[in-house]
């Protein structure tokens, strides 16, 4: 998994390529405590390019989405392809976690 991560004030935009899996999950912990120390509050999660996400992947998700709801913000998945929604969906994530299909619509949860 690669990411690229920008920090604009209080909202972090995270894309994600390759696969988030059991490996490399801690990886993407650490970003997310890390962009939460630096005081993000929103966190835009973009996975046009994720190809893969296994459950230690959901779980990263979760500890990111608690991490932002914390600071008062919210952690939005934006632009899942086709694999990753699925499993959202079979996982009912999608009802946790706010996806949209656009950085516009992500942006809509900024307050």
């Amino acid at each position: 998994m690669t990411t690229t991560t920008t920090l604009e004030g209080n909202v972090a935009q995270i894309t994600l390529e390759g696969r988030l899996d059991l490996h490399n999950t801690p990886e993407l912990r650490a970003l997310l405590h890390e962009i939460s120390d630096q005081g993000a509050k929103y966190y835009f999660m973009v996975m046009d390019r994720l190809e893969f996400i296994d459950s230690s992947g959901l779980s990263a998700l979760v500890s990111g989405l608690k991490l932002a709801r914390k600071a008062g913000g919210e952690l939005v998945l934006v632009a899942p392809g086709p694999t990753v929604t699925k499993l959202l969906d079979l996982t009912m994530l999608n009802k946790v976690i706010p996806v949209e299909e656009t950085l516009a619509g992500a942006r809509s949860h900024v307050s």
